[in-house]
């Protein structure tokens, strides 16, 4: 992806850095709406946009479509970035629809492990 086409808090100099001590590294946003920004930039098929997830009037999150999928990040701002294949682009937009109450959440438990994100149903 070009970092150019992203907005600069998208960057990923704008992404958390931890130390040692900072770990386990959790993040749990509620999501009340989503903004789309779908495009393709000349022939890169590989990818398609993102999807900025909102809680009210602040940013819970970022959802990218993009091939390869990368692993997920935490902002400074606080905020979940995580990437999804274009081919799931249709099933997330009716999970968005379904008006049924969503969080997005991070959780990273040491620096040698890997990070994870997802959407899920909030309680």
């Amino acid at each position: 992806m070009d970092q150019q086409l992203l907005p600069d808090e998208l960057r990923a100099d704008h992404h958390m850095r931890f130390t040692a001590t900072d770990y386990p590294v959790s993040q749990v946003n509620p999501v009340t709406g989503y903004r789309t920004a779908l495009y393709r930039s000349g022939s890169d098929t590989d990818f398609i946009g993102w999807i900025e997830l909102v809680n009210d009037h602040s940013t819970a999150g970022y959802i990218f479509f993009q091939r390869p999928v990368t692993g997920p990040g935490l902002s400074e701002s606080r905020y979940v970035i995580l990437d999804v294949l274009p081919e799931l682009l249709d099933p997330l937009l009716r999970i968005l629809h379904s008006d049924e109450p969503l969080q997005v959440r991070f959780f990273q438990g040491s620096d040698d492990a890997d990070a994870v994100a997802f959407l899920e149903h909030r309680q």
